[in-house]
């Protein structure tokens, strides 16, 4: 869908969006932040692999799967903004070997 584009700084997906497939916004070299509102329930595979410079992302307890490759070589991810309580991050992510997850520092309980 927008795999490769550069122009792409921001995104916000609304909560009508309920899948998106995988590899969807692979390379997209300047994505810096984004944001999902409560109502995608998955992060495929390398959803957003290769976005080297996303720093932040916001993720909905609506989420219930994280693909271990979703956001593989984004070297860059320092913080998660998860909206649930810890508790259920640590259930969504106890399958995810991604040690850009593991390092990025969790804010729960988040609220935009």
């Amino acid at each position: 869908a927008f795999a490769g584009c550069e122009s792409l700084v921001s995104l916000i997906i609304p909560s009508c969006v309920t899948n998106i497939e995988s590899w969807a916004f692979y390379n997209c070299a300047n994505l810096k932040e984004v944001t999902i509102e409560n109502g995608l329930t998955k992060l495929d595979e390398a959803i957003f692999k290769d976005c080297k410079k996303l720093e932040s992302i916001v993720i909905p307890t609506s989420i219930t799967y994280i693909d271990n490759s979703s956001f593989s070589n984004c070297i860059s991810l320092k913080n998660i903004y998860y909206t649930g309580s810890k508790e259920n991050w640590e259930t969504l992510i106890s399958f995810v070997n991604s040690p850009e997850i593991i390092n990025a520092k969790v804010t729960y309980n988040y609220a935009n």
